[in-house]
């Protein structure tokens, strides 16, 4: 199993780097399988199914959890706003 879907991602890979996409957006989906199956695999390190992947340039990645604490202290901000004008 585990070799097909080591084929399946470097097919996938392959598809990705042979388009005219910029290298910023190459790097994306390398790093989105990467976080994937690293929390499939609920392990601290890229499982080697996906250890190989280069994620290129991709800067300023935020983890869900901080951006969700974002959106929640601008909502708080605009509600106490509301509450002094």
């Amino acid at each position: 199993m585990q070799g097909n879907n080591k084929k399946n991602i470097e097919n996938l890979v392959l598809h990705i780097n042979n388009s005219g996409y910029g290298e910023i957006s190459k790097g994306k989906p390398n790093l989105i399988l990467k976080r994937f199956y690293k929390w499939l695999y609920d392990n601290d390190n890229y499982p080697e199914l996906v250890s190989w992947l280069k994620a290129g340039n991709v800067r300023n990645t935020k983890k869900a959890s901080n951006m969700l604490r974002e959106k929640m202290t601008k909502a708080a901000h605009f509600c106490i706003f509301q509450l002094y004008v």
